[in-house]
């Protein structure tokens, strides 16, 4: 977890699904593999749960570190670019 925060902004890198499945060990299956394709490369909020990252509107995928670079607090973001529900 990012020290003291509970929630935060983070940039998903793109190419998720493939970069998911270097961190886990069983099969990916078609409900995660949409979500991934609805989060790869956009900006999002997440939140944490005993210091696992998750998505503030979807909090069963778990999402390591790895997957995710820190928005800065105060950094511009581009709407287009922001997951939209």
């Amino acid at each position: 977890m990012i020290e003291g925060k509970t929630i935060m902004k983070a940039k998903m890198k793109r190419g998720l699904c493939a970069l998911y499945d270097k961190f886990n060990s069983y099969s990916r299956d078609p409900e995660i593999t949409k979500f991934l394709e609805s989060i790869d490369g956009k900006e999002v909020e997440l939140k944490f749960t005993g210091g696992d990252a998750f998505e503030v509107n979807d909090d069963d995928v778990w999402l390591p570190r790895e997957l995710w670079d820190e928005i800065p607090d105060g950094e511009q973001r581009g709407s287009d670019s922001f997951r939209q529900d």
